[in-house]
């Protein structure tokens, strides 16, 4: 399956009063390093993390804050 213009998919799901991100591309993004940011690790195609005590859109917002942040270090933007 494909998306035309999709680059990753990230999932997040709520467990033990925490949130586990799991996220997937085909290759033009690296989650493994997006991941890393919230924690967490994996491969360059294939990765997650877990944060406990937080909530769904703060985790969301900490998702987010870490894709701009991979954009900016490729981009060379400090």
């Amino acid at each position: 399956m494909s998306i035309s213009g999709v680059d990753a998919s990230f999932v997040l799901y709520e467990y033990d009063g925490g949130v586990s991100f799991s996220a997937r591309s085909m290759g033009a993004l690296n989650v493994q390093i997006i991941m890393e940011k919230l924690g967490g690790g994996g491969h360059h195609t294939m990765a997650g993390s877990q944060i406990e005590g937080i909530n769904m859109e703060d985790a969301r917002q900490k998702l987010l804050e870490a894709i701009d942040c991979y954009y900016d270090e490729k981009n060379g933007i400090n």
